[in-house]
């Protein structure tokens, strides 16, 4: 009972139930108190999470939905005739959304389309797979993850209040268009490269294990690994300016080797005591260019 496919009544009432997706018709969805996931479906549902982090999901809604967490109002397909009580987090429809969260902690995941996250306060991860419209994440310290399917591209006037951008698996982020330097981090794993562009001011730009493809912006940008990332590959870098900060144990400037290839064209950067697989290949850019660079070019230490 609870399916579209599956309920045979008009009105279905469902209590303490973890994670609940509801009929076609009017219901009436309660969560426990543990995290719940719950879609009311097409029907005009009253929903209400109780105690607990639960998530607000309009997943199979065919057209997009407005949410607002601070006001308690839902609107737009699937969530047409909807009443809200007790939920954290949203995830929108494969349409375009507009997801605002409340004062707390919240997720809000646009699910595909041109959607408009607004984080409003509290500490807020807003995620993404496709070009939004706007993202915000409002006050607090407030998190954007954008996940694999195509090319994300943000611009000035669509990115404002994050702190941290993580890229995950398989995704190309493009933030040329910003004008404010970010701190940008890959999550990839291994063969599940992330394309990153920096923005046009100062980033700080982390690598992963995918053997990511990462490409400096306008600004003086630093390229940040950590053990365990794997062949990565910058572009862009200007030795005179830009920097590559190593946070590993035991890995100091002693042990930094420099290696030519594509007929001097490019540098391969490994580390004594770092394991084979873990490289910087700086494309464009000569041993020399590396060794006439300043003196904090490379940095080390945590």
């Amino acid at each position: 009972m609870g399916s579209d496919d599956e309920s045979v009544l008009v009105n279905d009432t469902l209590t303490d139930i973890s994670n609940i997706r509801g009929s076609v018709y009017d219901d009436d969805l309660y969560g426990d108190a543990g995290g719940n996931v719950i879609e009311g479906g097409a029907g005009a549902d009253a929903i209400d999470g109780r105690e607990g982090i639960d998530t607000l999901s309009y997943a199979h809604s065919t057209q997009g939905v407005t949410v607002d967490l601070s006001l308690g109002s839902v609107s737009g397909g699937d969530a047409d005739g909807d009443v809200i009580d007790g939920m954290e987090n949203v995830v929108g429809s494969t349409a375009n959304d507009d997801l605002t969260g409340d004062g707390g902690a919240n997720t809000l995941t646009g699910n595909g389309g041109i959607d408009t996250l607004n984080g409003m306060g509290g500490n807020d991860r807003l995620v993404i797979s496709g070009t939004p419209a706007d993202i915000d994440g409002g006050v607090g310290r407030d998190f954007l993850f954008v996940k694999g399917g195509g090319t994300v591209s943000l611009t000035e006037a669509s990115f404002a209040g994050i702190e941290v951008v993580y890229v995950r698996n398989d995704a190309q982020l493009d933030m040329s268009a910003v004008n404010t330097g970010s701190r940008i981090v890959s999550q990839s794993t291994l063969g599940h490269a992330v394309d990153i562009t920096g923005t046009s001011r100062s980033d700080l730009v982390a690598g992963a294990t995918g053997g990511d493809r990462l490409f400096a912006g306008a600004g003086t940008d630093t390229f940040h690994f950590e053990a365990g990332f794997g062949r990565d590959n910058v572009y862009g870098f200007d030795a005179s300016t830009d920097h590559i900060h190593v946070d590993i144990a035991g890995v100091d400037a002693f042990d930094i080797k420099l290696t030519s290839f594509h007929d001097d064209r490019d540098t391969v950067v490994t580390f004594r005591g770092v394991e084979g697989t873990s490289k910087i290949i700086l494309h464009d850019v000569t041993v020399a260019e590396l060794q006439a660079g300043p003196s904090d070019l490379f940095t080390f230490g945590a």
